[in-house]
């Protein structure tokens, strides 16, 4: 029994002077949250250009083929556009992360009623790639073209 009384004494004077310690000492805790890193993901760049058919030298006569596509081409992604409206114009999305300074857009098909214009011409660079530009209206708007299809006697 005497052995119970001393312990109970030690533990007494120990949490005493843990008590008395700690008002000289004050002990902060620390109460902050850590939050996660949560990237935004970035939204699409768009690219719209225009796909056209010369019939006869007069380039000024510009007629809309309608169903005609493109196809974009990045070091690590490519894609194939939206089928032109009866405007001639299309679109390509292109995930920010796939950008670079080297992507290019290509002449893909000239549509279900291009008829005879057929041929894929490479001025503003329909064969070999017109690089993208950034326009000025929007940051994640580029623009490329206007590409052109003529007929074979051309």
């Amino acid at each position: 029994m005497a052995y119970s009384k001393v312990l109970l004494a030690t533990i007494v004077v120990i949490a005493f002077l843990g008590i008395a310690s700690a008002v000289n000492n004050p002990v902060t805790v620390d109460i902050s949250v850590t939050v996660p890193f949560v990237t935004q993901k970035k939204s699409d760049i768009v690219v719209r250009g225009l796909i056209s058919c010369i019939r006869d030298n007069d380039k000024s006569k510009w007629i809309p083929l309608e169903g005609a596509t493109a196809k974009l081409y990045c070091p690590l992604f490519q894609t194939k556009s939206t089928f032109a409206d009866k405007n001639g114009f299309f679109l390509v999305k292109l995930p920010s992360d796939r950008f670079s300074n080297d992507c290019r857009v290509y002449l893909d098909s000239p549509g279900p009623d291009a008829n005879d214009c057929i041929v894929p011409s490479d001025e503003n660079h329909g064969i070999f790639g017109d690089p993208i530009t950034p326009t000025k209206e929007h940051p994640e708007l580029y623009q490329v073209g206007p590409f052109f299809y003529t007929n074979p006697q051309l």
